[in-house]
C-alpha cells in the first residue's frame, strides 16, 4: 500500500497506527501459513452456520471485508469453503 494513497489516508483518519496489522503484497492465505496450518485458521462470515462463541488464541481469524447481505450473499462464505478454510461467524444479531 502506497503511504499516500486514499486507503492509506483514510486508514490514518481511523488511527491504524494503533491497530495490530500488516500490510503485504501477498494474499492473506500464503501470508498466514507461514505461522498457522490450514487448520487454525478461521474466516469470519455472517453466513457460516457455525457459531463461535469463544475465540481460541491457538487460531487466526480473518474478518471478511465484505458485507455479502446484499447483492453478493455468500461470498465470504464460499470463498472460506473453496480454499479449504474453517468458516464461522460471531453470536451477533
Amino acid at each position: 500500500m502506497k503511504p499516500d494513497s486514499l486507503i492509506a489516508q483514510n486508514l490514518d483518519k481511523a488511527n491504524r497506527v494503533n491497530w495490530a496489522v500488516e500490510f503485504t503484497p501477498e494474499t492473506y492465505l500464503t501470508k498466514l501459513k507461514e505461522n498457522f496450518s490450514l487448520e487454525n485458521i478461521v474466516y469470519l462470515t455472517a453466513d457460516s452456520p457455525n457459531v463461535i462463541e469463544e475465540l481460541d488464541q491457538s487460531k487466526a481469524y480473518i474478518i471478511g471485508g465484505i458485507v455479502d447481505r446484499n447483492r453478493h450473499i455468500n461470498l465470504t462464505f464460499n470463498k472460506a469453503k473453496e480454499q479449504g478454510i474453517q468458516h464461522g461467524k460471531l453470536p451477533i444479531t
